[in-house]
Parts: C-alpha cells; sequence; structure tokens
C-alpha cells in the first residue's frame, strides 16, 4: 500500500512538473508576442501600436498576434517575425523600418530636412548682416 502512495506521488508530481513547463513555455510565447506588437502598429486603421490598440473588438489585432504566435511556434525569431510581417503587411507597419532600399529615405528625410533649414537659415542671416553693413 505504501509502495502505491508512492507511486502515485511521483506520478502526479511529474504531471504536475510537465504542465508546469507547458505553462512557462505558454507564457514566454505570449511574452514574445506583447514584446513583438511593441514593435509594430496596429493596421486596423487606429495608428496605434499593436500593443496598445484601444478597439475593444479589434479583428486586425487579434489576427495580428495570432499570426505573430503561429510563427514563433515554428521557432521563428523575433526578428524574422518582424521581418515577414514587414515583408507581408509593407514597412509601415513596422515601428523602426529597416534600413535598406526605399525606407533608406525614412531614415535620412529628417536629416535633409533639418540641414536644408540651417542653410537656408544661415543665408537668411548673413544677407541681413550684408544688408546692414551696407545702410550704416
Amino acid at each position: 500500500m505504501a509502495h502505491c502512495l508512492r507511486a502515485r506521488s511521483v506520478w502526479l508530481i511529474g504531471v504536475l512538473a510537465v504542465i508546469g513547463v507547458f505553462a512557462l513555455a505558454s507564457d514566454d510565447k505570449s511574452v514574445r508576442v506583447e514584446s513583438i506588437a511593441t514593435k509594430m502598429y496596429c493596421n486596423c486603421g487606429c495608428g496605434e501600436m499593436l500593443s496598445e490598440c484601444a478597439h475593444v473588438q479589434c479583428k486586425r489585432k487579434v489576427a495580428l498576434k495570432r499570426e505573430i504566435a503561429d510563427a514563433l511556434s515554428k521557432g521563428d525569431s523575433d526578428v524574422t517575425v518582424l521581418q515577414q510581417m514587414g515583408a507581408t503587411y509593407g514597412a509601415t507597419i513596422l515601428a523602426t523600418p529597416p534600413f535598406r532600399g526605399f525606407n533608406i529615405l525614412l531614415w535620412v528625410w529628417p536629416f535633409g530636412v533639418a540641414a536644408v533649414a540651417i542653410v537656408i537659415l544661415l543665408v537668411r542671416l548673413r544677407k541681413g548682416r550684408t544688408v546692414q553693413g551696407i545702410q550704416g
């Protein structure tokens, strides 16, 4: 009888350990899904991050997160998942577009505008000093 009790205890501990491992693995995947969701925009039209989409019954949010979870289940890395999502839905779905191809303009554009603005400002300041020097 004591042997039977001991066998049941070992079996129960084994079952609980397996359940715990699956629970941790599932929790790890959901944490990774949320981590990736903070690096993408929801494509429902709200303009918010996927992780923060405020639409209560947003079908796109659910579908995108399911797509991310499926890719992670296949063993894809976070970077690979983001690359796949960018390839499928376009670079505009990514919070940080990759630095290649046409996306380089997205990275360079703000600096180019700032450089042009500084040049215009310097030219105007120089003209202003020249006009004051001639009049005075």
